[in-house]
């Protein structure tokens, strides 16, 4: 009787264990549900730079434990508006940069109930809309890199 109960207590702290395990394990950041548009309509940029700066988020978003991107788009009218923000008053301001070598991309993406989302700062069980991606480059024709994101 007392092995019987010896080998079920092991058994219940091993299985609190590998739930502990996977609860906390790396659950990278999901891209394959993404509705991202690859066709733009941009007086600044061409196609082929925007998709290649959603490409860049896109690796971005693989350290969002615990988030699925659902959506990734490029709004000319946005990315005028933040772009001038970030140059004037954001973390461009201090830099000497163009606006042609600014780019903002809107995402909307939801958020499981992980630890692992909770420890990134986000909020368990949320859809999280509007959400901008701030990425820029050295000169026209240079990788773009992603800079900030948020609201």
């Amino acid at each position: 009787m007392k092995k019987t109960a010896l080998v079920l207590a092991l058994v219940a702290v091993v299985l609190f264990g590998v739930y502990l395990a996977y609860d906390s394990a790396a659950n990278p950041g999901i891209t394959f549900n993404c509705n991202c548009e690859t066709s733009h309509k941009s007086a600044t940029f061409t196609d082929e730079e925007i998709n290649a700066a959603i490409k860049e988020v896109k690796k971005k978003f693989k350290d969002f434990e615990g988030c699925d991107l659902k959506e990734l788009r490029y709004d000319e009218e946005i990315r005028h508006r933040e772009a001038e923000a970030y140059l004037t008053t954001g973390g461009g301001s201090d830099r000497k940069i163009e606006n042609t070598n600014v780019m903002i991309l809107v995402s909307r993406f939801d958020v499981d109930n992980s630890s692992a989302a909770a420890a990134g700062g986000f909020n368990g069980g949320t859809t999280y809309d509007n959400w901008l991606w701030i990425l820029t480059r050295s000169s026209e024709g240079e990788n773009w890199e992603v800079v900030d994101w948020g609201y």
